[in-house]
């Protein structure tokens, strides 16, 4: 299997509540995967992708690699990282995107985004 088999997404892609802008969203978890039923297949994001859950449990799959998905993790991805959500139950949590411009936007350098390993 290869990445470029599935979709890439753009901020603009999604469905958001009001909290969001062209280079930045933040959302409850489980509203944003319900307003984005084409985000519940496998695919990828041309942003920075920030999850943390607060209720549920299941597996996360990132680039073809499975994680457990609980009350308390929390997932960053960089963009063109490959990934699905596969839940077992009731969940929920926060999810923020952001472009690395974003950081350029509100008066930080973008390039503070390559000191961070986990990035």
């Amino acid at each position: 299997m290869t990445k470029k088999l599935f979709p890439t997404y753009d901020i603009c892609n999604l469905n958001t509540e009001k909290n969001s802008n062209e280079l930045f969203s933040i959302d409850h978890f489980r509203g944003y995967v319900d307003s984005n039923p084409h985000l519940q297949e496998v695919h990828s994001h041309n942003y920075y992708h920030l999850v943390y859950f607060t209720e549920g449990s299941g597996e996360h799959l990132i680039d073809f690699e499975k994680f457990e998905a609980k009350s308390g993790t929390m997932y960053f991805m960089k963009p063109g990282q490959v990934h699905q959500w596969y839940f077992k139950e009731k969940y929920d949590g926060f999810v923020v995107n952001f472009f690395d411009n974003f950081f350029d936007w509100i008066g930080i350098n973008s390039s503070i985004l390559q000191k961070f390993r986990f990035l």
